[in-house]
Order: C-alpha cells, then structure tokens, then sequence
C-alpha cells in the first residue's frame, strides 16, 4: 500500500516527458480557461489508467480537453457548493456584520457557519475521488453524483479508502499550505500552477491504483 503511493509521487516526474507534461500542465493550470484544458488533460489520463490504455495523452485535441475539463469542474463544484456557500457566509458574518467585534453574535454565527462548511467540505472530498472515475465509466454526470454507486465501490476497498483519503487531504492542505503559508503572493502566485497540476498528477495515480473497476460491485442493502 506505502509502496503503491510512493511510486504515485514519481510517476508524474519520472521521465523526460513527464516533466514536459508538467511544466505544460503548470503553465495552463495558471492563467483562467486554460486550466480548464489542463483538468481535462488529467481527466483523460486518469480514463486511460483506468482502461489500462498504453498511450499517453498529449497536448492536443485542446477543444475536447477543455470540454472534458469543464465536465470535470462542474462535478467538482457540485461536490463542495454547499462547504463554500457556508463558508463564503460566515465570511459574511465574521468580517462584515460583527464590524470587528469579536465577542459579537454575528462573529459566533459566522464561525459556526465555517465550521460546518469544513465538515461538509470533508464528507464531500471523502466521495468525490470515486465520483470522478464513475463519471469516466459512464459517461454520465449524473452517475457522478450517484453517492449509492460511489460507496458501494468504496465499500469494497474500504480500509485502503481510507489511507487513499487521507493522503489526498493531506496532499491538497500541503499544497494550499505550501501556497498561501510558506510563499509571498508573487511565489507562490507563480508557482501555484505547477504545484497544483503536480498535486493532481499524484492524485489521478493514486485513483488509478485503487479504483474498483465496473466489473466488480457491491449491491448495497438500500
């Protein structure tokens, strides 16, 4: 399992066009719109892993990398629309209607509703990284929402699940860490693409990895 996930971490860098792809990819990842074509690009290599196709995906066909890319993003926001929705609201609260008061009832509401935001935010991440492979499966938005048919796959590799989650927690708050915390705002403005695009490279790799293929189910009892 240990040995699996580190391999995830290498494979995006390991050879001469790997790290073309990444510096591609980073750059994309950086400017609007195009990190659309960049999120397809990792889309469709995590459907080639996923059908075990040999070839690599290239940079071109960019119409299709963006639509693909933005199919992508439509599931990912609908995941964590309610988390930022309650968290832009107590953004609301706490810098806005408390007017700085800390001991203020709207600066405890606002904190209650970033609270809540968080933990909405980590029940959708704990379903959103079969969502995406079920989605690639069916062609189908609407399976990728199919939380009954997500867990009945993470159910299977439950235990392994588990580190798989954690690990893609823990790789998404290095890399928002290493962006906002650890860099001034032109660094880390600069560099954020690259990051991010490497944060997914490692992320598709590891789904790829562990992801239960259609062929084998669990019929849930509801």
């Amino acid at each position: 399992m240990k040995k699996k996930i580190k391999e995830c971490f290498k494979e995006a860098v390991k050879s001469k066009e790997g790290l073309l792809n990444l510096i591609i990819g980073g750059i994309l990842t950086f400017f609007p719109v195009a990190n659309l074509i960049a999120l397809g690009y990792l889309t469709e290599k995590l459907r080639k892993n996923l059908e075990n196709e040999p070839k690599t995906v290239k940079w071109e066909n960019f119409g299709y990398l963006l639509k693909l890319g933005w199919k992508t993003f439509i599931l990912i926001f609908g995941y964590f629309f309610i988390s930022i929705f309650f968290v832009f609201l107590g953004d609301i609260f706490i810098f806005s209607l408390s007017e700085g008061k800390f001991l203020s009832i709207f600066f405890f509401r606002g904190l209650v509703l970033i609270n809540i935001g968080t933990i909405v935010f980590l029940i959708a991440l704990f379903f959103l990284p079969f969502s995406i492979p079920v989605f690639l499966e069916t062609n189908s938005m609407k399976k990728g929402f199919d939380l009954k048919e997500i867990l009945g796959r993470i159910l299977l590799k439950l235990n392994d699940y588990l580190v798989i989650y954690l690990t893609i927690l823990g790789i998404l708050v290095f890399s928002f860490a290493i962006t906002f915390l650890f860099l001034n705002w032109i660094t880390g403005l600069l560099l954020s693409g690259f990051l991010y695009f490497y944060a997914g490279l490692i992320i598709i790799n590891i789904i790829s990895k562990f992801f239960p293929r259609k062929y084998f189910k669990v019929q849930l009892p509801f």
